[in-house]
């Protein structure tokens, strides 16, 4: 019974607090209505004024963007009709960039899916921005209201207006509020307490939700990490059953996180003790055994530890012969049965250790830069794809021969261009993901160097891939842009699937290390991080 009586009392005070919001809201008391909702986490489902659908109907766009950000909260529908309205008009204009912007910022509520009455589909996942971002790449013939509006048959700009304008109208009128004041703000109180005791909301548009297919690609930022002090993210891993995130630190310090919670994991016996896996330089690679029971960690003086995982144990150090800057390890995959050790070095070597003897097995020369990423193709471990800071790729076989140069886009164009990061496709080794300094990634087949798909990632020249990715399935391409935009695409296709925007308060864009996806089942998870910032994404 005391529980109850606690339930009500937190009803009212919230109705109370909705009541107080819709006035503040009323006398244009904006940046006080932010601050009470941030620290009561009280919103509400406000009334759209008659001022906002005239602002609609005139075509007065700066206001009614303005009013969008504390107007009401209308059905996803009409708030995609109003966003799809403002870009097709830019887009008449030909302020192409003006456009773009607005897709990038609404991404999220755009790629929503929409039903309508009697639970029809009205937009599936990601088909609105995807036709708003095509509309965008019009130049030639150049854009009519007739082809702009095309789906929808409107001739002119004042009829597409209207009807964007009475679809609002049709909705509110469904709410059936009484007219006097008083009485509407009691009635959205009331309204509000119905929704927080699980009763039926009005809102109608997401019904059969549940009915979607899994999306296997990342949506949105549930976590954000800052780092603050001496310890600096110099590389991380995630284990292979997605339940630990290793972290190696510029001090040396090595950190093993709980995935799923994002923080130090203090059941490990050994880090609940204070104990942590250490070098004594910065660790440039970290790789996790295929069971997930052995962990190697390398440093930039070339010394590479093998742990035993779930005790923080020691097994073995091995030194590469020469020391010094030169040897750094940049790079290192578990090999034949999780018997070997690959190792990338910055003397321009590749090198493999056998894990029981600690002793080098072979040596592979053949690049003129220190070696960035090794990775061994899928199911065909016997060969082994390494790139260098001088943009070469080379391909090897592990039992011998001389290695096969990849040809990439850049030197196909004969540009100049830094070579971020390769990736190879999980689903298909012969599918290999280029990034390079420039404004697209381009999927390429490993056979002959060939251009299967271009990712692009705006019509901007300033705008450049940092880092490129696929999906865990394959399926889809990540690019991470210096615009702090994440793509997504179709990898088939190469059609823009879904863009987050990345917080703005960010470092992220100027000094990106790496972008890690993890799978586990049909959950999908994406770490970003910089030398003091850390994202994941689900």
């Amino acid at each position: 019974m005391v529980e109850s009586q606690q339930d009500a009392k937190l009803l009212d005070l919230n109705s109370t607090v909705n009541l107080i919001l819709h006035f503040m809201k009323e006398s244009n008391l904006l940046n006080s209505m932010d601050t009470l909702i941030q620290e009561t986490g009280v919103h509400f489902p406000a009334l759209v004024s008659q001022d906002f659908i005239e602002s609609v109907r005139r075509g007065q766009w700066h206001q009614v963007l303005k009013q969008m950000q504390h107007s009401a909260r209308m059905e996803k529908g009409l708030v995609q009709g109003v966003y799809e309205q403002i870009v097709k008009e830019l887009i008449i204009e030909r302020e192409y960039v003006l456009a773009q912007q607005i897709l990038r910022e609404q991404s999220v509520v755009l790629s929503e899916s929409v039903y309508g009455e009697n639970n029809q589909l009205v937009h599936g996942e990601g088909a609105l921005l995807q036709e708003l971002w095509d509309l965008t790449q019009l130049r030639d013939p150049p854009p009519s209201i007739q082809s702009v509006f095309k789906r929808q048959g409107f001739k002119t700009l004042q009829e597409s207006r209207e009807h964007c304008a009475s679809q609002i109208e049709k909705s509110l009128s469904k709410d059936q509020m009484p007219a006097n004041r008083l009485l509407q703000l009691l009635a959205l109180g009331l309204e509000y307490e119905n929704q927080l005791k699980g009763g039926k909301m009005k809102t109608t548009v997401m019904k059969g939700a549940a009915h979607q297919q899994f999306t296997p690609y990342v949506q949105k930022i549930i976590t954000h990490k800052l780092f603050s002090g001496s310890f600096k993210i110099s590389t991380l891993s995630i284990s292979n059953n997605c339940e630990h995130m290793v972290l190696g630190g510029h001090d040396g310090l090595i950190e093993v996180w709980s995935y799923e919670h994002m923080s130090v994991d203090l059941k490990l016996p050994y880090q609940q003790q204070d104990l942590y896996m250490l070098h004594s330089k910065c660790v440039l690679s970290l790789a996790f055994s295929k069971d997930d029971k052995i962990l190697a960690s390398a440093d930039s003086s070339g010394v590479i530890r093998v742990w035993k995982f779930a005790e923080g144990k020691k097994l073995r150090e091995i030194e590469v012969q020469g020391g010094g800057s030169e040897c750094g390890i940049s790079s290192m995959v578990f090999a034949t049965g999780n018997s070997q050790l690959i190792a990338g070095c910055m003397d321009k070597s590749i090198r493999v250790y056998g894990l029981k003897s600690g002793s080098m097995l072979k040596q592979f020369k053949g690049h003129d830069s220190f070696i960035q990423s090794i990775q061994l193709l899928p199911g065909q471990e016997q060969f082994l794809l390494s790139s260098a800071e001088d943009g070469v790729i080379l391909l090897w076989n592990l039992q011998g021969g001389e290695p096969r140069k990849v040809e990439t886009p850049a030197q196909k164009l004969r540009k100049e261009l830094v070579l971020n990061c390769f990736r190879i496709n999980p689903s298909n080794p012969k599918e290999v993901l280029i990034s390079h300094r420039c404004g697209s990634t381009y999927l390429i087949d490993l056979d002959t160097s060939q251009v299967l798909q271009e990712y692009q990632t705006s019509q901007s020249k300033e705008e450049e891939v940092i880092s490129a990715s696929f999906s865990h399935d394959g399926s889809h391409v990540y690019a991470f842009s210096s615009t702090k935009n994440l793509y997504i695409y179709n990898k088939k296709t190469g059609k823009l699937v879904s863009l987050l925007v990345v917080p703005s308060a960010t470092s992220l864009s100027d000094e990106l290390s790496s972008m890690v996806v993890a799978s586990l089942g049909e959950s999908e998870t994406m770490v970003m991080h910089s030398m003091g910032e850390l994202f994941k994404l689900e």
